[in-house]
């Protein structure tokens, strides 16, 4: 299902993106890394309506 899907991926790109911010020594190198990447890799569609966005993006989490 797509939702199962989106979760998996966010969650193992999430992963990926802290083993790499491991890589650094300080935590500021760490968190300016994970800033840096995850601003890399978003893409925004500014037609897409933001509540349709936010809506998407918290669902999309895995509080469990």
């Amino acid at each position: 299902n797509d939702i199962n899907n989106a979760k998996y991926l966010f969650n193992y790109s999430a992963n990926k993106i802290i083993e790499n911010a491991n890589n650094y020594s300080t935590d500021f190198e760490k968190e300016k890394y994970v800033h840096d990447t995850i601003i890399n890799i978003t893409d925004y569609d500014s037609n897409e309506k933001l509540i349709d966005l936010i809506w998407y993006n918290i669902n999309s989490l895995d509080f469990g």
